[in-house]
Parts: structure tokens; sequence; C-alpha cells
């Protein structure tokens, strides 16, 4: 039997650096708390599949949105691959092009690259 490719992309709450947010800690404690998948990783977690998990949190860094926002509809909310809104509507990231290439490349890519290595395998 082959082994399930198991991704966990929302169960972390590790923000990596905090470069152009606007907001203090208690805001974006509040948001991780709003929109982490709580205990995802212990509840599929196993030694008998592989499992692809994001090691930061989706307000940092949504590995399931697209990285262009053009193609990402909740960009318009400003919760696309970076989240610059609060799941309430205020800005809490200013993204500048250093900063959007420094999480794609550094991030999100290297979780595309992981996944990608698993299907082939």
């Amino acid at each position: 039997m082959h082994p399930l490719i198991l991704r966990i992309p929302h169960a972390s709450t590790h923000i990596p650096f905090k470069d152009g947010y606007l907001v203090g800690e208690e805001l974006l404690q509040k948001e991780i708390n709003k929109l982490t998948d709580w205990y995802t990783d212990d509840l599929f977690e196993n030694s008998e599949d592989i499992t692809i998990k994001s090691d930061f949190s989706r307000i940092f860094c949504d590995v399931e949105g697209f990285m262009d926002d053009e193609q990402e509809v909740m960009a318009q909310y400003g919760m696309g691959m970076l989240y610059t809104h609060t799941d309430a509507g205020q800005q809490m990231l200013e993204v500048n092009p250093s900063l959007r290439k420094q999480i794609l490349e550094e991030y999100y890519l290297p979780h595309h690259q992981r996944l990608e290595m698993a299907v082939k395998s």
C-alpha cells in the first residue's frame, strides 16, 4: 500500500519575522487564534504517511493561496498568499516587493517544492 500525502498547511502559530506588520502582538495573537487549524497536525500526522506541514502561520504566508494575487479571489479581502488584513478587514501588514519576494522564496516556494517532491516519489 502506498503512503498518503498529508498536507497540513494551517496548524502552526509561528510567525518567523515581523517585518511589515502594522499591528501589535495582541491583535496578531487574536488573528492566529481565530485562523489556525488547531491540532490538525496532531490528528493526522503519523509515521506511515508523508506529511507536508507548514511550520509558519497562515497569517504570515498562506501556502494554499495562489502566489499571484490576480488569481487569488481572497486577495481582494487582503487574504492572498500574504494576509495584509485581518479577518475583520483591518490592515495589519504592509507589503513591499522585497518582503513579498523574500517570503515567496524562503517560505511559499519551498513548501510547494516539498509537496511536489512527495507527489513525484
